[in-house]
């Protein structure tokens, strides 16, 4: 979203000298007309550093009414010409339109931009020059401050501290230079590979990152559809964290491990179904279906559970007869796994044995298979080349994972029978009410001097007050959920990614 009227342009491209070579005819003699190659750059680089890069190799679909409206009439000839001067890449497939709020039907072209290996790489900022793009700007910048204004109200306990955020700029940068996941070799790109953003993206979303925390351009925003909030320190790559501080103080993360598979432990307990229940319930969720109502079960009620339902094991789950039955051992090795602090290795061990080495994260891949996949990607055996991705989507750690925990398969199943999205977003809904509606508000209340940024299942304070956050973070996890989390602590310094 644009936060002033300036064309946020990269350094490796210079439009005016490109028309100086070779005028277009279409042009016209306005230099306003300049405008409208910016607002294609600009909008390919916007949407480009927001949007999850891997997805479609970088590709932004445009659509035909939308450049008739904001660009002009003749925006073909702006994309031709930028094509044929390899400032930009059309898609080679078209895609299916999906906008659905502006109820688009059918397909539309998509387009990255084409950046040429340079390690000086940067944003450059462009003043808008003709007063139409002005105009169309003006209320973009009154909605994008209006609802920061709205995320200030609403939640000044969590934002009236990035006021005195600090970043090393020069520090994070020559970081930036010197890793090799940003270092470019020089030469022209000449696609990406397997559906990897390509590292020109990756520079540039960094650089624009630690840029906005400098300038003090701070972008909040509450997630309506899981309730998480978000900041630049979200948006900020895990490795830059280090170089920040706040009023020269040094800051350390209090995150809660392997928090997804932990509070998934609640949909494994009676309580959970029951609305006189002290701790959270599935009612306080009321987007998420209850996946015990059934036409035989319409309120879904404890006593109508059917024995051939997945959740028959939660009416008998704290009795001798259920901790002996062989049909749910399963729940009870994944609640041992989840309790034990080493999540992954014991899970490791309970799938493959010792049939092949441990991989974390390998491990890390499968569980968020298991949790967010679609009930139909079952099958899938790696034999199929998604053409937007490039890559060959393989279920089997989903596959493994059923084969192991089949009592629980089905009841993650259940949760996302009416919405494969039903699971991760209850998990994350349940995450964002403890942090946000209890854990912070505490804090705030107890502490009124003690900056607090979060990061979704993670706080973030200065050091020497870890201990503190991490026992409020524990007291409410407990009292709220009735679960025992484990915590990680990480002291965020730059000689943590700059080791000597």
């Amino acid at each position: 979203m644009p936060s002033d009227l300036n064309w946020r342009i990269p350094s490796s491209f210079d439009i005016e000298k490109l028309i100086e070579k070779d005028p277009p005819s279409f042009l016209g003699k306005k230099k306003s007309n300049l405008d409208n190659f910016y607002y294609l750059i600009d909008l390919l680089l916007e949407k480009s550093l927001f949007d999850d890069l891997s997805k479609s190799m970088g590709y932004v679909e445009l659509y035909s009414n939308d450049l008739q409206k904001n660009l002009a009439h003749n925006y073909k000839d702006y994309l031709d010409y930028l094509k044929k001067h390899g400032i930009i890449q059309q898609a080679p497939q078209k895609y299916m339109k999906s906008s659905q709020n502006a109820f688009i039907k059918g397909v539309c072209y998509a387009y990255r931009l084409n950046f040429p290996y340079e390690n000086d790489l940067s944003i450059r900022l462009i003043p808008i020059i003709g007063e139409v793009h002005k105009k169309r700007r003006k209320p973009l910048i009154k909605a994008q401050i209006a609802a920061q204004e709205s995320v200030f109200k609403k939640y000044p306990i969590l934002t009236k501290w990035f006021e005195h955020l600090e970043i090393d700029l020069m520090g994070s940068r020559k970081w930036i230079d010197s890793h090799p996941k940003y270092r470019l070799p020089m030469g022209w790109i000449k696609g990406y590979k397997k559906g990897e953003s390509n590292p020109q993206l990756r520079r540039l979303k960094a650089l624009h990152a630690i840029e906005k925390i400098y300038n003090k351009e701070y972008r909040f925003s509450i997630d309506d559809n899981v309730g998480r909030f978000h900041s630049n320190l979200t948006n900020l790559k895990s490795e830059l964290r280090n170089f920040l501080t706040w009023k020269g103080q040094k800051l350390v993360s209090v995150d809660i491990k392997n928090s997804q598979p932990l509070l998934s432990l609640m949909l494994l307990d009676k309580s959970w179904y029951l609305e006189s229940s002290g701790s959270f319930t599935l009612s306080q969720f009321p987007t998420i279906h209850n996946p015990l109502v059934t036409p035989t079960n319409p309120l879904g009620s404890l006593s109508l559970i059917s024995p051939s339902s997945p959740f028959y094991f939660v009416t008998c789950i704290m009795s001798v007869e259920f901790l002996q039955h062989n049909e749910y051992q399963d729940i009870v090795k994944y609640k041992n796994i989840v309790n034990s602090g080493e999540f992954y290795k014991k899970m490791h061990l309970e799938i493959f044995k010792d049939t092949r080495p441990f991989d974390k994260a390998k491990m890390k891949e499968m569980t968020f298979q298991v949790f967010y996949s679609d009930n139909k990607f079952f099958h899938q055996d790696g034999s199929w080349k998604d053409p937007k991705t490039k890559k060959r989507p393989d279920a089997k750690p989903k596959r493994l994972f059923e084969a192991a925990f089949p009592t629980l398969a089905k009841v993650f199943r259940a949760y996302k029978e009416k919405d494969n999205n039903n699971l991760p977003r209850l998990l994350q809904q349940i995450e964002s009410t403890l942090v946000l509606k209890h854990i912070v508000p505490r804090i705030a209340s107890e502490r009124p001097d003690l900056p607090i940024f979060t990061i979704h299942d993670s706080l973030v304070t200065t050091v020497g007050n870890e201990a503190y956050v991490e026992r409020i973070m524990r007291e409410e996890i407990e009292r709220l959920t009735g679960l025992q989390p484990r915590f990680g602590i990480e002291y965020w310094t730059p000689e943590s990614v700059n080791p000597e």
